[in-house]
């Protein structure tokens, strides 16, 4: 995901939101936050916003309980 990424910033110098639908994660561990982080770190110096769509509880716990829920935005999916 984050090779996806880093070649989608690249490729689209004018991205300024990236949404990451994650309605269907089911369970979220260190190496996820992980990868949230670095992705969240990958857009901050070029103004592109990372924002989790619908996140489940399964998202928000950990990432509130780490105390990384602050550095993302989020958004409601299209018709929810």
């Amino acid at each position: 995901m984050v090779r996806v990424v880093t070649d989608l910033l690249l490729a689209e110098p004018g991205l300024r939101r990236l949404r990451l639908d994650a309605r269907g994660v089911g369970y979220l561990n260190s190496a996820g936050i992980s990868v949230l982080v670095q992705l969240e770190k990958l857009g901050r110096p070029r103004g592109v916003d990372l924002v989790l769509v619908d996140p489940p509880p399964a998202v928000t716990r950990p990432l509130q309980a780490s105390g990384l829920w602050p550095r993302f935005a989020v958004e409601e999916a299209p018709g929810s």
